[in-house]
C-alpha cells in the first residue's frame, strides 16, 4: 500500500481564481501544526500577486490542546496578468520528502 492509498498524501488539486487588480481573497488549510506540519507556499509570477499568511489567534484560543487550526493565506491581485501559486503541506526540516497535501491555484488578474 502506497500513501496516496492509506490516505496519508492527497493529489493535487488544481483551481482557477479569477481577481480584478487591488482585489482580495482567502484560502484557507487546516495545519498540523502539532504534529510539524505548516504550509507553505510559491508564487509562480511574483509580479502579479502578493500573498500574506496568518492564523486566526483568538481561534487558538479557544482550541484544546494538540487541535488543528486553520492556516489562512490571503492573494492580493498586484496587476493584471497571470500566476500559478502552490501551497505544500510539509514539515520544514524535511527537505527531501514529498508533502502530504498540495494544492495548485491558476490566479487570473483582470483590468
Amino acid at each position: 500500500m502506497n500513501l496516496f492509498q492509506a490516505g496519508i498524501l492527497q493529489p493535487n488539486m488544481v483551481e482557477t481564481i479569477n481577481l480584478r487588480q487591488g482585489e482580495r481573497t482567502a484560502v484557507s488549510f487546516t495545519s498540523l501544526a502539532t504534529a510539524g506540519y505548516s504550509w507553505h507556499f510559491e508564487i509562480g509570477n511574483v509580479g502579479v500577486i502578493s500573498v500574506e499568511k496568518s492564523v486566526n489567534s483568538q481561534e487558538m484560543r479557544k482550541m484544546p490542546l494538540g487541535a488543528s487550526v486553520e492556516e489562512i493565506f490571503t492573494i492580493k491581485a498586484i496587476r493584471m496578468g497571470t500566476s500559478k501559486l502552490f501551497f505544500r503541506q510539509s514539515r520544514s526540516w524535511e527537505t527531501d520528502v514529498e508533502p502530504i497535501q498540495s494544492k495548485t491555484y491558476y490566479i487570473q488578474v483582470i483590468d
